[in-house]
């Protein structure tokens, strides 16, 4: 009975995030939203670099704004589907969230993502002279 009453708090560890203590609950996720965030940004930063047509050139900003967040929106939701769903699933990632409080979180997060890309699409100048600058750095 001493024994028992010695310490006046019983401690019970249970990890929450990481119930198994494995790599997979705590690195998987990590990875697959860097993934997504890597790839949406180099994806939408390059876009500018497309050729342009003169219809496109007559365009209003906002429609081809509007439709860069369009597509890369449904691919990137199709993708966060595959890696928070199906992947997550497949790997027996313990998930805590419902799937209303992942959108909420997904969707601004895809919208920000594609923000910063089109204003790094913006600021650099052109493809041609990053790519001269690159092969210049790599040759002279």
């Amino acid at each position: 009975m001493a024994k028992q009453q010695y310490n006046a708090i019983r401690l019970n560890l249970k990890p929450v995030f990481n119930p198994t203590t494995g790599y997979v609950n705590y690195v998987v996720p990590a990875v697959f939203v860097l993934i997504l965030h890597q790839t949406l940004l180099i994806g939408v930063g390059l876009s500018r670099f497309t050729p342009r047509s003169e219809e496109y050139a007559k365009t209003a900003t906002w429609k081809k704004m509007a439709a860069k967040y369009c597509v890369f929106g449904a691919i990137y939701v199709a993708a966060v589907l595959y890696y928070f769903g199906l992947s997550f699933h497949w790997y027996g990632v313990s998930t805590l969230a419902n799937p209303e409080q992942l959108w909420l979180v997904v969707i601004p997060y895809l919208m920000a993502v594609i923000s910063l890309g089109l204003v790094i699409g913006v600021l650099l100048p052109r493809a041609r002279w990053l790519h001269s600058r690159c092969l210049s750095a790599l040759f002279h």
